[in-house]
This record gives C-alpha cells, sequence and structure tokens, in this order.
C-alpha cells in the first residue's frame, strides 16, 4: 500500500514587476538579468532546501516548483526554511523590490502518471496546485488534511489560522489554513486566483532522497510507474474516507462489502516495521492476537486484521458513532463535574480490563476517549430505567500499547525520548517505557484535570513539559465549576510524581470517582454535538492533543501554546501592561490615524468573513434539507414499489405480496359494493402493522410524526401510529392531489398525485398541529403504461420545527430560518413566506406560533434568487420574528433532485441571517 504523501507547489510573486525592474535597454535584457539575478538563486535554494529535508523537486516552471515529501512534517520545514531564508536573504531587483515566495501543501496517495513515470498526477497534485493560487506572498497555505497531521506532530512554535472556505477549480469548495511560524500573524489570502496562464512544466529525474522517502524502491533507484495509489479495499472492507492520522497510521471509514456494516480500518504505516521486518511483523501479529481478545464495554473492539504474509498490515475496529471528550471541551467549554467524573469513572473502568491482562495503554488523553450513547446501560448503577439512552466512554488507540513488546523495546518513532503524548505523560513515562497502569493513571488525571479546567495541568509552565511533570505542583482549576475539596484530593492524588503515591489501581479510582459522576448530562452534550458538528477547522485528527514530536528537538505544542521554547511565557498582566505602553507611546508619536485606517481594514475583513460563513452557512443548510427530502422522497417511492416491502397474502398459502399489489387490490374491493364494510375495513388491520414496521425501521435514519397510506378515493386505510382517522377520507388534502393547497372538505373526486409532491403546510386533524407531508403515487403496474392508474397515495408527514440538520456546521452567532413560499391557507386566508423552523422560535407546530416574512422582505428574497446565484446577500431588514434589531442574511434555495435526476420543486428557501 502506498503512503500518504504531501505534495507542495511554490513559486514566486510579482515577477512579471521584477522583471521590469531589471537592467537593461530591451525586454530580452531584462529577461537575461532575471535569469541569472532572480530565477537560478531561488532554484538553487529550492533545490538545495528540498534535499536537506528529504523531498525532491517532481518538476518546475519558470519561478514554480512542484515537489513532494515523504511525511507533512518535513515539507513544513521545508516551507518555513525556504520562505525564512528569502526573507534573511532577499533576491532584489535594483530598484529594491523582493522576490516573495508563496507555498501551498496537501496530502494524498502517489498517484503515477501513466506517460511519464518521474510525475505525479491526480486530485491530490490538483488541490494543492489550486491552494496555491490564493496563497500571497511570504504565505504558507496547508489543506485541512496537512494541518491535521501537523498539529498531530506538535512542531515547535507553528500555529494554524483557519481562513474560511474557497472555491478551488476542478476541486471544489475547500478549508484554507495558513502556517504560522515565528510568531507571525495571519495576512489576507489572495480573494481570488489570478486568470490561469498554462506553464509548461518540466519533470525532473528521481533522486536517491525520494526513494528512501517513498519507501518503495531501493535506495538510488528511481521511483517507476509500479508505485500504486492507495487501495479502496483491504480484504472484506471497502475503504472510504480518511477520519485519522497520526505517528503509527491512517485510520478510515470502511464498510464491509457483503453485512454493510460500518468498521474503522487502521493501516500502520511501513516506515515503523523497515528494520528488522520480519521480527517486527511477527511481534505485531501476538500483539494483535492478545488485543484481538479484548472485549469490554469500554474499550473500542478489534474486529479483524491482516495476516503476517500480507504486504500490507491493518486492524479492524468497531466504528464509534460519537465526540471524543477533547472535541467535547473544545466547543463548549469545560465540563461539569458529573460529566468529567463520569468520562474519567468509565475510562478508569477500561483500564483496569486492560491491566487484569497485563498491559498498559500509555497514551490516555482526551482525544483518544470517544463519548457516545447506548440504549442500554453499561456498568451503570441498578436503578438506571432499562432501555433509556445513557452515556458510553470508549478508550481509542491501543496503538502503543500494541506496539511495545514484554521486553518493552521502543518500536515507535513517533519521539526519541519518549512514547504518548507530552501534556499527559507520566514523570517516568517521559525516562522508560517500563511503566506500568499507573502511568495510565496519572494520565487519565491528566484528562480530568482537563475536561474540568479546558486544558492540561501543566500547559502554562515555563519549564519544558517532562520537567513540568517531574517538578512542579498541581496547578489550581481556575474558573468552570468550583472544585470540592475531596474531588481536588482525588485529582492530586492520580497527579502524584511517585507511582508509590497514586491510585494502585484503575478499579479503587473508578469507585471514588462514581460518588461525583451521578447526575451527569453526558447524553444530551452528546446529542448536542451530533446536532451542532464542531466549527474546529480540523475534523482529522485532533485539534488540542497532539503526539509527541518526530525527534529530539520538537516539542509538544497545544492550543497555541510554545512548549520548550528557549524563551519563556511572558505573564498575561506583562502581555497587557507591555502592549498598553506600546499603544500609548505610538499614540504619542502621532500614529492615530494608521490605528484607525487598521482598524477600519479589520472590520472590513471581519465583515467578507462573517459574510463568507453566512453564504456558506446556508447553501450548506440548503443542501441538508434537501438530503433530509431527498431521502424520504427515496424510501417512500422504494416501498411503494416492488422493489422492497412484503406483505402477508391472502388464502391457505399465506403468500407474500407487495404494498403495490395490495393496495391495487383494496382499491378494487373498495368499489366492489357486494363486499361487506366491515370485512373491507378487516382487510386493511395487515397493512396498518406493515406500515407500522416500516416506520420504526426507519425512524432513527429519517423520522417522521406519521406514516399514512389512501386509496385512490382519499380514504385512508392505513396509518402509524394508528389513530381514529384512519377510515377517513381526505382527497381535499394537497397531499393527496399535489394541486398545491387544499381543497373544500368534503371534495372527494379528486385524481391522486402522479409523481412525488411536496404539500402545503395543514393542520392535523389528530394532533391539531402544523405539518407537511411528502407523498408518491402508488400504482397498480411497476412500470407505468398507457392503461395503468394510481392506486393510492403512500405518505409521511413531519410536524414543522423537526429539520434540524439546518443548524449543521451552522458559525456561532448566526441563526438559521427555513421558509416557503408557496401560499397555505392555516391563517384562513392564502398567504406566503411561513416560517417552517426557526433555531430561536417557539414550536412552530404549534397553532398561534406561526411567524411570516414581511411582504417587503419576501420580495427580497424573491428577487435574490432571481439573480441566477446559488446564494445572495440580503443587507438590511427587520427581524422577522418580531425582535428589535435589524438583520443581514444569505438566501439559499432548497432543491431537490432524486437519484434518477428527477428535480421536485419545494419552493422552500433557507436564510442564514445575524444582527446588523
Amino acid at each position: 500500500m502506498a503512503e500518504l504523501r504531501t505534495f507542495v507547489f511554490s513559486d514566486l510573486t510579482g515577477s512579471v514587476e521584477l522583471k521590469s525592474e531589471m537592467p537593461g535597454g530591451s525586454d530580452a535584457e531584462r529577461d537575461e538579468a532575471f535569469l541569472t539575478q532572480i530565477l537560478l538563486p531561488h532554484r538553487e535554494r529550492v533545490e538545495a532546501f528540498t534535499a536537506d529535508f528529504g523531498g525532491r523537486v517532481v518538476s518546475t516552471a519558470g519561478d514554480g516548483h512542484f515537489l513532494v515529501f515523504g511525511d507533512a512534517v518535513s515539507a513544513a520545514k521545508w516551507a518555513i526554511g525556504i520562505v525564512r531564508n528569502h526573507e534573511e536573504h532577499p533576491l532584489s531587483s535594483p530598484s529594491g523590490s523582493q522576490a516573495n515566495i508563496r507555498v501551498s501543501m496537501h496530502l494524498g496517495s502517489p498517484q503515477i502518471d501513466p506517460h511519464d513515470a518521474e510525475n505525479f498526477i491526480g486530485k491530490a497534485v490538483d488541490y494543492a496546485a489550486r491552494l496555491n493560487d490564493f496563497s500571497a506572498g511570504g504565505q504558507i497555505l496547508v489543506s485541512r488534511a496537512a494541518r491535521a497531521i501537523l498539529e498531530d506532530a506538535g512542531l515547535n512554535g507553528v500555529e494554524f489560522h483557519a481562513h474560511g472556505r474557497r472555491e478551488l477549480k476542478g476541486i471544489g469548495p475547500v478549508e484554507v489554513h495558513e502556517l504560522l511560524f515565528d510568531g507571525r500573524k495571519p495576512q489576507d489570502t489572495r480573494r481570488k486566483p489570478s486568470a490561469e496562464t498554462p506553464r509548461e512544466w518540466t519533470t525532473r529525474s528521481g533522486t536517491v532522497a525520494y526513494s528512501k522517502i517513498a519507501g518503495l524502491v531501493p535506495d538510488g533507484q528511481v521511483p517507476t510507474s509500479t508505485v500504486v495509489a492507495r487501495p479502496t479495499r483491504l480484504g472484506n472492507y471497502e475503504l472510504g474516507e480518511l477520519v485519522g492520522a497520526g505517528g503509527m497510521g491512517d485510520v478510515f471509514k470502511a464498510r464491509h462489502s457483503q453485512f454493510g456494516r460500518l468498521r474503522a480500518v487502521k493501516v500502520i504505516k511501513p516506515h515503523l516495521v523497515a528494520a528488522g521486518q520480519h521480527e517486527i511483523v511477527k511481534r505485531f501479529y501476538q500483539e494483535i492476537k492478545a488485543i484481538g481478545g479484548l472485549e469490554h464495554p469500554n474499550i473500542v473492539v478489534a474486529i479483524d486484521s491482516s495476516t503476517p504474509e500480507d504486504e500490507t498490515h491493518f486492524l479492524v475496529m468497531e466504528y464509534i458513532d460519537g465526540t471524543s471528550a477533547g472535541d467535547l471541551v473544545e466547543r463548549f467549554g469545560p465540563m461539569s463535574i458529573a460529566n468529567a467524573c463520569e468520562v474519567a469513572r468509565q475510562a478508569a473502568l477500561g483500564l483496569a480490563y486492560i491491566a487484569d491482562r497485563g498491559m498498559v495503554h500509555r497514551d490516555i488523553k482526551p482525544s483518544n476517549l470517544m463519548v457516545t450513547t447506548v440504549a442500554t446501560p453499561h456498568l451503570l448503577s441498578s436503578d438506571t430505567p432499562s432501555g433509556s439512552q445513557q452515556p458510553l466512554v470508549k478508550i481509542l488507540d491501543l496503538g502503543l500499547a500494541l506496539l511495545v513488546g514484554d521486553d518493552h523495546e521502543r518500536l515507535t518513532r513517533l519521539d526519541y525520548r519518549a512514547m504518548g503524548t507530552a501534556m499527559y505523560m507520566s514523570p517516568e513515562q517521559w525516562r522508560t517505557t517500563s511503566v506500568d497502569i499507573r502511568s495510565d493513571i496519572y494520565s487519565l488525571g491528566c484528562t480530568l484535570y482537563h475536561l474540568l479546567s479546558g486544558k492540561p495541568p501543566f500547559l502554562d509552565s515555563d519549564l519544558r513539559p517532562e520537567k513540568a511533570h517531574e517538578r512542579s505542583k498541581v496547578p489550581p482549576i481556575r474558573g468552570g465549576s468550583e472544585i470540592p475539596r475531596p474531588l481536588w484530593n482525588l485529582i492530586r492524588k492520580t497527579l502524584s510524581k511517585d507511582p508509590a503515591e497514586r491510585y494502585q489501581s484503575p478499579l479503587d479510582l473508578a469507585n471514588d470517582l462514581a460518588t461525583f459522576a451521578a447526575g451527569n448530562n453526558l447524553v444530551a452534550l452528546v446529542e448536542q454535538a451530533r446536532q451542532k458538528p464542531s466549527q474546529a477547522p480540523t475534523q482529522i485528527g485532533h485539534a488540542t492533543d497532539t503526539l509527541a514530536g518526530n525527534g529530539p528537538q520538537s516539542d509538544t505544542q497545544l492550543a497555541g501554546k510554545k512548549l520548550g521554547s528557549t524563551l519563556t511565557a511572558t505573564p498575561v498582566a506583562t502581555k497587557r501592561w507591555l502592549w498598553g505602553a506600546a499603544i500609548a507611546l505610538l499614540l504619542a508619536l502621532g500614529v492615530g490615524a494608521w490605528f484607525a485606517d487598521q482598524a477600519r481594514q479589520g472590520q472590513e475583513r471581519l465583515r467578507t468573513t462573517k459574510r463568507e460563513n453566512a453564504v456558506y452557512a446556508a447553501r450548506t443548510a440548503a443542501k441538508n434539507i434537501a438530503r433530509e427530502v431527498r431521502d424520504r422522497f427515496q424510501a417512500l417511492s422504494e416501498l411503494s414499489s416492488s422493489k422492497t416491502g412484503v406483505l402477508p397474502g391472502e388464502g391457505a398459502e399465506s403468500r407474500l405480496v407487495t404494498l403495490q399489489n395490495y393496495v391495487t387490490r383494496l382499491d378494487e374491493v373498495s368499489r366492489d359494493s357486494a363486499i361487506p364494510e366491515n370485512e373491507f375495513q378487516q382487510m386493511w388491520d395487515p397493512l396498518s402493522e406493515w406500515l407500522g414496521e416500516q416506520k420504526k425501521s426507519l425512524e432513527a435514519r429519517m423520522p417522521a410524526e406519521s406514516w399514512f397510506v389512501a386509496l385512490s378515493n382519499g380514504t385512508q386505510v392505513a396509518r402509524a401510529p394508528h389513530s381514529l382517522s384512519v377510515g377517513s377520507n381526505y382527497a381535499s388534502r394537497d397531499y393527496f392531489h399535489g394541486q398545491g393547497s387544499n381543497l373544500p372538505e368534503g371534495t372527494t373526486v379528486i385524481k391522486p398525485v402522479s409523481e412525488p409532491h411536496r404539500s402545503a403546510v395543514y393542520e392535523s386533524t389528530s394532533t391539531h398541529k402544523l405539518k407537511v407531508a411528502f407523498s408518491v403515487p402508488v400504482r397498480d403496474q411497476l412500470i407505468p403504461t398507457t392503461t395503468s392508474k394510481v392506486s393510492g397515495v403512500l405518505a409521511m408527514s413531519l410536524d414543522l420545527g423537526s429539520f434540524l440538520a439546518l443548524e449543521d456546521q451552522l458559525p456561532p452567532g448566526k441563526e438559521v430560518l427555513l421558509v416557503d413560499l408557496r401560499e397555505d391557507e392555516i391563517d384562513g386566508t392564502p398567504q406566503r413566506g411561513l416560517i417552517l423552523h426557526h433555531n430561536h422560535m417557539a414550536d412552530p407546530s404549534e397553532l398561534g406560533n406561526q411567524k411570516r416574512l414581511s411582504p417587503e422582505l419576501l420580495a427580497q428574497v424573491e428577487e435574490a434568487l432571481k439573480s441566477g446565484d446559488t446564494v445572495r446577500i440580503i443587507e438590511d431588514y427587520p427581524d422577522p420574528l418580531g425582535r428589535k434589531k435589524r438583520y443581514w442574511c444569505a438566501v439559499a434555495p432548497v432543491e431537490v433532485k432524486l437519484e434518477n435526476d428527477e428535480v421536485i420543486p419545494t419552493d422552500w428557501v433557507v436564510l442564514v441571517q445575524e444582527p446588523l
């Protein structure tokens, strides 16, 4: 299996201006001077730095370079070095204008150009190249995936800034991040890439340096077309998206090809077993055998693996639909005492289990504790109601435990000094790999401290991490919940420098934590996280918990704090005083106008960023709601045909029939006056039972208030859940006939829908709530012909306000509205602009709570939609909810397209708004 490579593009900015300033009496002479004084020295620097960091120049085009590195850390160090070099030793024109280099990088699997074995092609290469179009001089832009790997590595003095999303030609909208070093501040990216001028790229021959980083060919040989891209299948598992990456391996979301079950597949990186491969692979599979026998609710279970004879070594684990404890803290702030202690308590139970089997985890931290929910209690108190949702904490990544043998030999190169994550490692773990379960207890104590305070215990120490853990007292937890003295004593005991003074058993720690964990609301917290995914720019890897550096000069960095720097940290109060003094001095020197101009520029940048966030949120919300609608129509269409869904047939044979056949039979019987009414109604019972089963099976994926079936004359013959509405006639309802609004009650001679239809808003006769329905025809033939007809209608209804997918990825401070542009008559007269959903509005399904757009705002929305743009901004209008504020918003239409490219009109729009 080919490992991930880091693709890098760089070029000089302002080359045209530089050429015009070079000496010479003609363009040819100026070009010659540019070549000798700027271009050739620049190329020499690039190639020298590339060799130093183990990369290869793949191709060149003028002042542009395409490079490949074996890992993102080497690429980042190269980029930082080349930018620094240009700043410290500038290449300048006679007038003083300097050549500035810009850099971009992205990760991907090598895909060899079939026409040139020395070159790479593919989407990952295009991604890196298009990203460079947005980079300014002196700027290093990285993809989200590259940022995740670099954060995981913890480069000293490196920080990141998220610039939001940019539209990359041929790639689509992606997140763009800037790599910052030497305490630099982010600079604006290019708003739009310049017009593309085709370049003549010249491929460079392979080098020994590349051979070594590739790990695919012997030293001294150049890569050939035998290099393969990452496979899409390992054993019975189809690999999907990359969901995690660290020093030991890459984790992919995968699906079993036969059973369709989701799994997580961790592929071990080849360089970890490159030396003494046979012995290490043997030990690797011995450990896999031991871990394969682990089965505990608080441990991610290993399910399958490769064999020692396989070329690629991988481990298949259960896939957890949850959120890491670290992510919960990052998004919602420090946890309550009960929540934090419940996470730590369950983690301690998992540690107790592996300790009983002679294992040590060695990397306990918030990002390795996944919090999910289950429908049955696990290891909880006896008074927990059976079947209720309960929190479940799963310990992830037994990687370090797996890669350390009985003789404690180090088999990882994550760090030459220690194994684990710097800010959570016990003092003894910094010195040796020969540690026991008490080291995990220390790490769990650091983790509990982090959950309660929002940061690890020694993050603010001026000492290097290993010295802080060895010497410093545990700092008090300030802010958040007040820590009771007994809990503080517990935390201090887990963080004792001497292992003999800590808890000796994780089970003892779990028992003591149980008192403080009572009354936790982790289930609600996890559900909140599921409804509102993290706004953190990094979704692959962990934004706050980093792995130990990959060299003796690399120290862990956490949350923007530089650790192990030669400079001590400046106290916050001192920083504020210095800033105040500097500002006062500058103002005294008469530079107030400069500050004012900077403030104006800052406000404009903030305004632009807010608009971009709103546009992205509106587009995302519209796509999310369109997906919800599409999935419901798709499910209804499949059930209405003979593709799926069977019912017990009539007669002694008890044969199975499809819904299509059953409804057609009922429709025919409804017109046969010879059959008694009570016998006819008894025929509905199997249909109602079947409908209830279908609703239940799909409830988790597409919740609905009710499902129902009506015959071609409008008579409702089945409903789930059952109600007195069964037997009533609903031919006048829009969901039945699809004419856009309800007809007068009692209207019966109406044709049912012949295509999928989204109804107008209506009032439910059973609950008196406002609803919207999705309906599809049930035909008497699978393939419609000129003689076929519609036998009935299958539909589902939802209460207004049920569209929670609207709020996924909603930026802070913004509100989302779903608005119906069709006419409805719920107020007695035809009106438009009904707000179907608002995340700050009372239940819109309750009569009397409904709100509408004003006629003026409705006109602005329709005008925006006529522009043809996908998303438009409306600048100023009164709040539709009647609050005394004025708002601006981004508007996006909801466009539903089925798999067969059939478009279903919705006349819905999404507004993402924010106060002016």
